[in-house]
């Protein structure tokens, strides 16, 4: 979910209740005032808001509301009979979402320290859940009431550190018994259990079956079946034994499907044997090259665009650091560098062939902390990225103070990948270049630039790509050889379009062609299947993506890990969405601009 603020308002409403005596004359005074459009002190303050975390569709729930009192004095207990708060939501749409009461009355006041309670009248259900929208419902907002008069403008805030959201599932937050699903059965929708446990395997198979870890909300590593499944199981090889026969001391063999480890102390793993770090020369973990020529810290102010070269076809560099996203046994040339600053300090780092192309070295950057280990975030470890494009790499984001080492080195070590190479440097404080998603030239975001367009070239500022100039609108799309259509769709080339589809048809524009074609819409929430499941199907449902499966079909699942893995990893920045985004075409986000996103490590369970 994303971290933004959630916000709960409340509007102070006062009247007089006519069989209750009369208000004091220091509450006709305040209510005359506010009436008047007259600033006054706000009456409440300091609010929380309790409600459970998750309410099953169609049932009932309670709420809370606690503040601190600031208005006219309640010396009198039976002013407080005046008070109450009432459910209005700020959007009209949000109240048919919920049924009930809707009323908060006053269960205790402390004249001592001001303290107010709201709760419902005795035991009746604040509110009860819609039946027919699940998901996350924000925008609780409430009026507080004495007979109906309205004191106008007076608002209370209150953000979601001190309260929070109200989610209607069926999920009843446990990870070991399975995810609950809201099924249509017969004419009406009903919560239903999980058939399955996520870590059981359908026919009880030991081998391929798995303790549940709720705490981590994960399935162990080792099967139930224990060390017994290694000749039984194809996810599990005796590694040792693979790693003799191969004749490697440590690392990944060739098709990376055996890691043979690592090394001890003083050694490392270069070409799957193990060295003494005594035997590195520079260019290595231990003996690196500095990133700035100038200093091993970097300015505090930071560092506008440099360069370095490097080759990684020279015999003084051997393969001893293996960086996350590609484990193969290839030259790596380290590189340190320092960050001492007030501020977090953004980091961009392109490298390509040295002759400035892009297609052909097929290169590899990761920043490491100072011993070489990788540091967690995605954005560190780059290959095949945009920009610069190709298969050349970019690593980015922010670093708070410490010691980093940048490692460049390639995918394998074919010759094409073992050349000369350039490192393009940025440094900003406070600031992460923006280039993502595909922008090769233009302003990054930071007062540098992505990139720049070759001669003849210009650049369209709003997707950041480089164009003819002068730029020729072209509309037509090459089916084959001496063979064009007309794109009905998509950009011209020259930042117009061609043309639009229409969107009250669940039309959508496949740029690639130009073509309209109608796309089936899904709501992933309450998920519709067209038709009827295949006969031959067994246990049918309605998946999230509207397709029917069988209960026993094997789904790839993307499952965060355990906190140890995803936490450590969550970091935001702003993107640009631009009108050809996918957020845009598909309804996610109604216009384009910047968006807040973030980022965290995932895992496909049940994929190769």
């Amino acid at each position: 979910m994303k971290l933004v603020e959630k916000i709960f308002i409340f509007e102070l409403i006062l009247s007089f209740i006519s069989c209750l005596p009369p208000l004091p004359e220091e509450w006709t005074i305040e209510v005359d005032k506010a009436i008047k459009g007259e600033i006054v002190k706000n009456w409440l303050s300091d609010y929380s808001f309790t409600a459970p975390l998750r309410v099953k569709p169609g049932e009932s729930w309670n709420a809370s509301v606690e503040a601190t009192w600031t208005g006219p004095s309640l010396q009198d207990p039976s002013l407080l009979n005046y008070l109450r708060l009432k459910f209005s939501p700020i959007k009209a749409e949000y109240d048919s979402l919920w049924s009930g009461d809707k009323f908060l009355v006053v269960k205790s006041y402390n004249q001592s320290n001001k303290h107010i309670v709201f709760q419902p009248n005795n035991s009746d259900a604040f509110m009860i859940a819609s039946k027919n929208r699940i998901g996350v419902y924000n925008n609780m907002h409430f009026t507080l009431e004495v007979n109906y008069q309205l004191l106008p403008k007076m608002f209370v805030f209150i953000n979601s550190r001190y309260s929070r959201d109200v989610e209607v599932t069926c999920s009843d937050g446990l990870f070991c018994n399975g995810e609950e699903r809201y099924v249509l059965i017969g004419s009406s929708k009903v919560c239903m259990n999980a058939k399955m446990k996520p870590c059981d395997d359908p026919n009880g198979n030991p081998c391929s079956s798995y303790n549940c870890i709720e705490a981590n909300r994960e399935c162990s590593p080792m099967p139930v079946g224990g060390e017994s499944c290694r000749k039984c199981n194809s996810t599990f090889v005796d590694e040792n034994a693979s790693c003799k026969e191969l004749g490697l001391e440590c690392g990944w063999n060739a098709n990376k499907t055996v890691n043979c480890g690592s090394c001890g102390q003083n050694r490392v793993c270069s070409k799957n044997k193990c060295i003494d770090v005594s035997s590195l020369g520079e260019g290595s973990c231990q003996k690196p090259y500095l990133l700035y020529n100038q200093s091993r810290t970097i300015p505090a102010n930071g560092l506008p665009a440099f360069s370095i070269s490097g080759n990684l076809s020279l015999d003084k560099y051997v393969d001893h650091v293996i960086p996350v996203c590609n484990p193969a046994p290839v030259p790596d040339i380290v590189y340190e560098f320092e960050i001492n600053s007030q501020v977090p300090m953004g980091i961009e780092v392109q490298m390509l062939k040295a002759d400035g192309t892009t297609d052909e070295m097929d290169t590899v950057l990761a920043l490491t902390n100072e011993t070489c280990d990788p540091l967690p975030l995605y954005s560190f470890c780059g290959d095949d990225n945009v920009p610069p494009g190709g298969v050349s790499s970019r690593i980015f984001g922010k670093l708070s103070n410490g010691v980093y080492k940048l490692v460049a080195t390639a995918f394998s070590d074919v010759p094409v990948n073992l050349q000369a190479f350039e490192l393009k440097v940025k440094f900003y404080p406070n600031c992460i270049p923006q280039c993502d998603g595909n922008r090769k030239c233009g302003s990054d975001g930071c007062g540098g630039e992505c990139g720049s367009c070759e001669n003849g070239q210009i650049c369209h500022l709003e997707t950041g790509l480089c164009r003819a100039d002068p730029c020729i609108p072209d509309c037509t799309y090459m089916v084959k050889e001496n063979v064009t259509e007309r794109r009905e769709c998509g950009m011209d080339g020259c930042g117009n379009l061609c043309g639009s589809c229409n969107v009250l048809k669940n039309e959508m524009c496949v740029f690639e062609t130009g073509k309209c074609v109608q796309v089936q819409l899904c709501d992933n929430l309450l998920p519709v299947c067209l038709g009827s499941p295949p006969k031959t199907m067994e246990n049918p449902y309605c998946g999230h993506d509207c397709k029917w499966h069988g209960m026993l079909e094997p789904l790839g699942d993307l499952t965060p890990g355990n906190k140890s893995f995803v936490l450590p990893s969550i970091e935001y920045n702003w993107v640009n969405v631009s009108n050809r985004s996918c957020a845009i075409i598909e309804g996610c986000h109604k216009k384009n601009g910047d968006r807040l996103l973030m980022r965290f490590h995932t895992f496909v369970h049940n994929s190769s």
